[in-house]
């Protein structure tokens, strides 16, 4: 009955509730017949005699009288329902209700390409202010309703009434809208209507009006595309559903088409370091990726490429294919280090593409930025499981000296040595490579958040030698295959007293860390005699547990090395001792060489996130024994605001979700002693917003067949027909009310008087 009543009426309860309170009159009426005790009396029936025939009269007018009470009670109960009626039923008769119109209109980048020297923003601005001016106009009371896909959390106007007194306002906002970087995600901007929606449900027609160039990235995900295969149901994409979704919410929902045709487009699409690890003091090469979104071969393409404040580097690309990419290489040798105390400056890169407007639609993909952080070497932090302060027995002695040999020529690497008991509490946001040897066993936490860091690109190196827990390195660190440690630790094997050794053999002969023992390099490697190690277990499908690096010449062809993938990470597992304890290795050239080299090839692997997408979180990693918990982030447009540092993943970090701005963004981070230090983002426009391909409507159409949505030109929105309007009937309930409250009391006072 609820659902049904539903159709005809906002709140359906409340006319139930009056329809119960019809009852009332009648219990009174029933009381007042009880109020007297009937007493015969035989002189009473000769007057009763003479009052029966006008019985009748006076029943039929108390039933009157208590039939106009009850309906009184019903009229209050069906005015607070408010009820109403569909436009499909009572056609024309409520033809000046008013509407609050909805508009959600797409400003991502690609409403500002150009086709015949106007954008589909410029057109949507033109049609928005045509209908604003037409419905102040009408004076029929309707209101604007304004959101942006780019900050749909924040309606510009909200149920803005249109008259003449605030027309010429409602324009100017509309007039200085301006396209944003941020991509257009059609599901939040409709979640977001959703939520406004149930929050005033209490209002009728609302008309929806989404204003889009129907690019088909906005509306088709890439998942949805390429799931060619996948059954009908299965291609339906949440943009679609959601625009489904919210048309059940309204009056009308129309897809408001001012797009064109055009879809020739130029773009950075990146801008990329060849070489990762970008250290102080040495040269670098840079490679700028430019595609062509256009139907056309591109030829002569030129690419300037600025390095901070200083002249752009100019080049040309010679040819980009349709839809393809071309590579233009720069480059530039990286300034040293100006303070040996703090990190030096990050550098900011731009690219910058220029060609005519008839082969480039959308300017602003045109420029990339890359945020260049520098190092004045790669950070490496060793954790010393067996410390001694006696000159070469340290687990971390030849260790050290290989990573950071002394003399006047630097490697490029800085280590530091900390304890185990060290280690627990220190936090690996600073670092690129951890090295674990012959530590005992790692607490539960500070396994959690090594697993955390290696997983978003960390490289971890793990030494084992004879005080470890071998139990709990194997339950925790291996963990089934599922841990950081590629293989599983079986026993000790070898000769403890020195006597016999074995040698090393190189198993891939290409990887980075021996890639220079190859032809006679290679007795460098194999002189290193090795008196003891661990049996690591050999899984039938090795190939998923890592790559065997070495091997020792031993009868079972022990690993020595294995180095594998996990997550964006790298891991490194030795079977050997990283001093010279269990082989004489850490005494030989080869030491130095595999050590560096495979540090370098880890640090490689290591999360660039000065990388973002217009729109991302801002992360900045911070180390609370070395910085305050504050940083000042200032965004492209010079705005600072202050964040504080939150701990997420047992990590600390500043986070920063307002970045709406291609461009740089600057993190100051600050030491106790005041002083500070400088980190650099560069957010980039999302790659989806640079193909400017139409979809088609007929998908579209489609996808929302049986649903109240329609798409449409939209010359005239005003015009635009919404089938599930609604004229409310609380007026018409309100006259009828208060001519049957008159008609009671005049009847009840007539009644009285009469006698």
């Amino acid at each position: 009955m609820t659902l049904l009543l539903s159709q005809w009426m906002m709140h359906p309860l409340h006319f139930a509730g009056g329809a119960l309170l019809i009852a009332a009159p009648i219990i009174i009426h029933l009381l007042n017949k009880r109020r007297f005790q009937v007493v015969e009396w035989a002189a009473m029936n000769f007057l009763l005699e003479a009052e029966q025939f006008n019985r009748r009269r006076i029943q039929l007018e108390e039933w009157l009288l208590l039939a106009l009470r009850c309906l009184l009670v019903l009229l209050v109960g069906l005015l607070v329902s408010r009820p109403f009626l569909p436009s499909s039923v009572a056609q024309g008769l409520f033809a000046g209700t008013r509407s609050e119109r909805i508009v959600l209109l797409d400003d991502s980048p690609s409403m500002a390409a150009k086709d015949g020297g106007t954008s589909p923003f410029e057109t949507a601005q033109a049609r928005l202010v045509s209908l604003v001016k037409q419905l102040a106009e009408r004076g029929s009371g309707d209101s604007l309703t304004l959101i942006l896909t780019s900050r749909p959390s924040w309606p510009l106007l909200t149920d803005r009434p249109l008259n003449a007194q605030t027309v010429a306002a409602v324009i100017a906002d509309l007039e200085g809208l301006q396209v944003s970087d941020a991509r257009c995600r059609w599901d939040r901007a409709c979640s977001e209507a959703r939520a406004l929606l149930e929050r005033d449900a209490d209002k009728l027609n609302r008309v929806v009006y989404l204003v889009t160039d129907l690019r088909r990235s906005d509306w088709i995900s890439e998942v949805s595309s390429k799931a060619a295969n996948a059954p009908p149901e299965a291609k339906v994409d949440a943009m679609l559903e959601a625009v489904r979704t919210l048309s059940t919410q309204t009056a009308g929902c129309f897809v408001v088409d001012v797009g064109s045709a055009a879809v020739a487009n130029l773009a950075v699409s990146e801008i990329s370091a060849e070489d990762k690890l970008l250290l102080a003091g040495t040269s670098s090469r840079f490679n700028v990726t430019v595609r062509n979104y256009g139907p056309q071969t591109l030829r002569d393409v030129p690419v300037k490429f600025s390095v901070g404040g200083a002249l752009p580097i100019a080049a040309t690309i010679e040819s980009i294919a349709a839809g393809g990419t071309a590579t233009g290489p720069f480059s530039y040798a990286l300034p040293p280090s100006a303070d040996d105390e703090l990190p030096p400056e990050p550098i900011e890169l731009k690219a910058e593409v220029a060609t005519g407007s008839a082969t480039d639609a959308l300017t602003a993909d045109n420029v990339g930025y890359f945020a260049a952080r520098v190092k004045a070497g790669v950070p490496v932090l060793v954790v010393d499981g067996d410390p001694s302060s006696e000159y070469g027995q340290a687990e971390s002695f030849y260790l050290q000296r290989a990573l950071t040999p002394p003399g006047a020529i630097e490697s490029g690497i800085q280590t530091e040595v900390v304890s185990d008991s060290e280690f627990e509490l220190k936090s690996l946001a600073a670092y690129q490579v951890v090295y674990v040897c012959n530590v005992y066993r790692l607490s539960e936490p500070r396994l959690a958040s090594l697993r955390t860091w290696v997983e978003s690109g960390g490289g971890l190196v793990v030494f084992p030698s004879g005080q470890i827990d071998e139990r709990a390195y194997n339950e925790s660190l291996f963990a089934n295959g599922s841990g950081l440690l590629p293989r599983q630790l079986l026993n000790v094997a070898g000769d403890e007293s020195a006597q016999s050794f074995v040698g090393f053999k190189v198993q891939q002969a290409d990887h980075p860390a021996v890639r220079v023992f190859q032809g006679e390099a290679a007795a460098l490697l194999e002189a290193a005699k090795v008196f003891r190690w661990w049996k690591l277990d050999e899984p039938i499908e090795a190939a998923k547990s890592g790559t065997v690096v070495m091997r020792l010449t031993d009868a079972d062809r022990t690993p020595v090395l294995i180095e594998r993938a996990f997550g964006k990470g790298r891991v490194a597992q030795f079977s050997i001792a990283a001093d010279a304890d269990w082989s004489d290795w850490p005494r030989e050239a080869s030491y130095v060489i595999v050590l560096q080299e495979l540090t370098r090839f880890l640090a490689q692997s290591a999360r660039d996130t000065s990388g973002l997408q217009v729109g991302e979180t801002l992360r900045q990693p911070i180390d609370l024994n070395e910085y305050r918990a504050e940083a000042v982030i200032t965004n492209p447009r010079g705005e600072s605001v202050t964040r504080q540092a939150v701990l997420n993943d047992a990590q600390w970090s500043v986070p920063f979700d307002d970045t709406q701005y291609r461009g740089f963004y600057r993190v100051t981070l600050t030491k106790p002693d005041g002083r500070k230090v400088p980190e650099l983002f560069a957010a980039n426009l999302h790659s989806a917003d640079s193909d400017l391909n139409r979809v088609d409507r007929n998908v579209l159409e489609s996808a929302w067949k049986g649903a109240a949505v329609k798409v449409v030109g939209g010359d005239d929105l005003l015009s635009l027909s919404a089938d599930g309007g609604k004229g409310e009937l609380w007026f018409w309930v309100l006259v009828v009310l208060m001519a049957v409250l008159f008609a009671e009391q005049f009847f009840a006072w007539n009644l009285g008087r009469s006698r």
